[in-house]
């Protein structure tokens, strides 16, 4: 499975440091493409790890949106194939 990282190099959460996508992206040997992308945000102000703060992506997040669909577009090239979850629990291709 193709994996899309973004990582905002203002981050300072404990959980989430930006220096850390290389490392989540190595750790994925399995997949057959994996690309690492840095926002950088200005916004300042509110918990390390909450949404106010720079972890939110408040400032950039049309950014972020933007850059994670374009991905999805123009690597989604395999079809897709839907589930249906049955009451049970149990998931089967429709």
């Amino acid at each position: 499975m193709p994996v899309f990282i973004v990582a905002n190099t203002s981050d300072a959460c404990p959980a989430s440091p930006p220096g850390d996508a290389e490392k989540i992206a190595a750790a994925l040997s399995r997949s057959p493409r994996k690309e690492v992308v840095y926002l950088h945000s200005i916004v300042s102000g509110g918990q390390p790890c909450e949404a106010m703060s720079p972890h939110g992506y408040g400032d950039i997040e049309a950014e972020a949106v933007e850059r994670i669909t374009e991905w999805i577009v123009t690597t989604t090239n395999e079809p897709v194939i839907e589930r249906v979850t049955l009451a049970a629990g149990i998931a089967r291709p429709p």
